[in-house]
């Protein structure tokens, strides 16, 4: 693609997405993975132009779902630990989102909202995105929150149903990350997880929603767009890729939007 600041990438899972892909593409990998100097970020190479970019979710215990969540004392010096960590690759352009994606445990509770805000208020400066799986987050106080953060709130494509995020499209951020996850109902309501993400999208699918990542990308300094529906993810992305080469080369010039 002609536009710089419009990605299309890939959720890394183990055995179900292939390695080799283009350098181009967004990656979006674990915290362990990132920490442990995982393979696409040994292959890239010091020039900028040529640098994996990534999306680095953030560790559990950040998000609320881990037993090691640091106690009162500790938080302050926790998340300035992990501030210092990204720093550099952010500043460098390596790292381009970091998602912290709450699930469905995450009640929309004081506790919980004070937690946020408390990370939110920590991490600022950084290239945020927050994504809810409980859709009683879903609110014009959250919204008005993160905008006043410029902290970005994770899209989501998937099926419409009870359990799943709300068909939301609000961008609340100078930048905007997308999630394709399938579109399966009957998969997601088998419970299944290794049908869950096992969706493949048709060429038609992925044309639909190409004007509303242009849209996007006018309205926002970076987009990404990532898939996640396992096997299928490389396949999508590729496809996506090309279908936004035609249509970014036609409405946006060299390098960003108008």
């Amino acid at each position: 693609m002609s536009d710089e600041g419009l990605y299309v990438g890939i959720v890394r899972r183990t055995n179900t997405t292939p390695a080799v892909h283009p350098q181009r593409w967004l990656v979006e990998c674990s915290w362990n993975e990132w920490l442990s100097d995982w393979g696409m970020r040994r292959e890239a190479s010091n020039n900028a132009a040529t640098m994996q970019a990534l999306c680095v979710r953030l560790p559990r215990w950040v998000r609320g779902g881990d037993s090691s969540k640091p106690g009162t004392a500790d938080i302050r010096r926790s998340l300035k630990s992990l501030q210092n960590t990204l720093e550099t690759e952010v500043r460098t352009g390596r790292v381009v989102f970091l998602l912290a994606e709450f699930p469905h445990s995450f009640a929309y509770n004081v506790e919980n909202r004070l937690w946020l805000d408390r990370v939110l208020g920590e991490l600022e400066g950084l290239p945020l995105v927050v994504g809810f799986w409980l859709d009683e987050w879903y609110t014009s106080r959250l919204i008005e929150g993160l905008k006043q953060r410029n902290t970005a709130l994770c899209l989501y494509d998937a099926p419409r149903m009870p359990g799943l995020p709300p068909a939301v499209e609000v961008l609340t951020a100078d930048r905007v990350y997308a999630r394709f996850l399938g579109r399966s109902e009957i998969a997601w309501k088998s419970g299944h997880f290794g049908h869950v993400f096992d969706y493949r999208y048709t060429k038609k699918e992925l044309a639909a929603i190409v004007p509303r990542l242009s849209m996007w990308r006018r309205e926002a300094e970076m987009v990404g767009a990532v898939f996640a529906n396992g096997r299928w993810a490389a396949e999508s992305a590729a496809l996506m890729d090309r279908l936004l080469s035609v249509h970014v080369g036609i409405e946006l010039p060299q390098g960003g939007g108008p």
